[in-house]
C-alpha cells in the first residue's frame, strides 16, 4: 500500500501556525479598524457639532449655515457680532441675555443671584438701590425665568355619591 498522506515536515507545521497567528492578527485588526472608522464618524459629527456652536442657527430659517460678516458698533455693549446666513440671506445678530434691556449684565445677573437666595421684589430693589423699582426687578425675572411647566394629574376620590375622577395641576 502506498500512503497517501504526505508527513509534514517541522518547518511545514511552523508555518502553518504562523499563517494560523497572522489570520487571527489580521481579524483583529480588521475588529480595530471598524473601531477606528466607527470613531472617525464620532469625531466628524463632534466637528461639526462644534462648528454649530460657534455659530448661532438663522433667526429667519434655522439652518445652522451661518457665517459671520463683520460687527456693529453699540453705545452700551461695544462691537456685536453681525451673521449672514447662507440659505435665506437673512442677516442678523446673536442676542445676549441683555439684549435691548436698560440694565447691564451684571446688574441682571445680580438680580438673579438674589432671587436665588429667596428675597423678595422689594428687598432685592433695596439692595441694589434707587436705580431700579419692585416693578423692574419683577419684570427683568418674569422675562429670564424658564417658563414652568403644568402637569395634569388625575386622582380617583370618592365621596357621598361614588367613586370619581379629579384632574390636579402642578407646576414644576
Amino acid at each position: 500500500m502506498v500512503n497517501i498522506y504526505k508527513v509534514k515536515s517541522e518547518e511545514e507545521k511552523d508555518l502553518e501556525k504562523k499563517v494560523l497567528k497572522l489570520k487571527k492578527i489580521i481579524k483583529i485588526l480588521k475588529k480595530q479598524n471598524k473601531k477606528i472608522n466607527d470613531l472617525n464618524k464620532i469625531i466628524k459629527e463632534m466637528s461639526i457639532d462644534l462648528t454649530k456652536m460657534k455659530n448661532p442657527r438663522c433667526s429667519d430659517c434655522g439652518s445652522w449655515n451661518v457665517i459671520k460678516r463683520g460687527f456693529r458698533p453699540t453705545i452700551d455693549r461695544g462691537k456685536i457680532q453681525k451673521y449672514h446666513c447662507k440659505d435665506c440671506n437673512w442677516k442678523f445678530t446673536h442676542k445676549t441675555i441683555d439684549y435691548r434691556m436698560r440694565h447691564n449684565r451684571g446688574t441682571i445677573n445680580r438680580i438673579l443671584q438674589l432671587r436665588k437666595q429667596g428675597k423678595t421684589y422689594s428687598q432685592i430693589a433695596d439692595e441694589i438701590g434707587d436705580v431700579m423699582s419692585r416693578q423692574s426687578v419683577m419684570r427683568i425675572i418674569n422675562k429670564l425665568q424658564k417658563p414652568e411647566k403644568d402637569i395634569i394629574i388625575k386622582r380617583k376620590q370618592h365621596n357621598q355619591y361614588g367613586e370619581y375622577e379629579r384632574e390636579f395641576k402642578i407646576k414644576i
